[in-house]
């Protein structure tokens, strides 16, 4: 560490999540992300660019073709295995959440389960929203504020019409 706290070494970059696994970004460019209290560094993350937006496009329009035609049972089973994963991780993503942000770890717990709460409530609505799946990508780029929650939210809706996802997470609460 150095004299103001802030980390010296370099972290490793981080692969983004395209199509269903993580790979390199086409982009060299990095952003640093640090716990704005104490300035030492979190993680490096790939800033991606308009190659890997175009990959996440086209691999957003195949997985659409296929998931709206994904029957509302099995809809319903990935909302719930969603929530629990979600449920299972909660205190490290408040714990993640509160470091990224500096936000108090009272408030990243409350925005976990809220999120939780609204995939459940997702699920709960899938049977009515499987009468006309979509036949739609939604990109959701959630503020820095509520990261897990806001995207969880729009996420949830999605998967619940048969919409196919794109997330463009805030730099500062990746």
């Amino acid at each position: 560490m150095s004299a103001d706290g802030s980390s010296t070494g370099a972290l490793a970059p981080r692969p983004v999540f395209i199509g269903g696994r993580w790979i390199e970004s086409r982009s060299s460019g990095q952003h640093r992300v640090e716990d704005p209290t104490t300035r030492v560094g979190l993680a490096d993350i790939a800033d991606s660019g308009a190659e890997d937006v175009a990959l996440a496009c086209a691999a957003a329009r195949d997985a659409q073709e296929r998931w709206r035609r994904t029957p509302a049972a099995e809809r319903i089973a990935a909302l719930a295995g969603i929530a629990a994963a979600v449920r299972g991780a909660g205190d490290s993503l408040a714990t993640t959440l509160t470091a990224e942000s500096g936000r108090p770890i009272r408030e990243t717990r409350a925005e976990v389960a809220a999120a939780i709460a609204a995939l459940e409530q997702s699920a709960a609505r899938t049977a009515a929203a499987a009468r006309a799946a979509a036949d739609a990508v939604v990109a959701v780029a959630p503020g820095f504020d509520r990261p897990i929650g806001a995207f969880l939210e729009a996420a949830g809706t999605a998967i619940a019409a048969g919409a196919a996802l794109i997330c463009k997470a805030p730099l500062e609460a990746p």
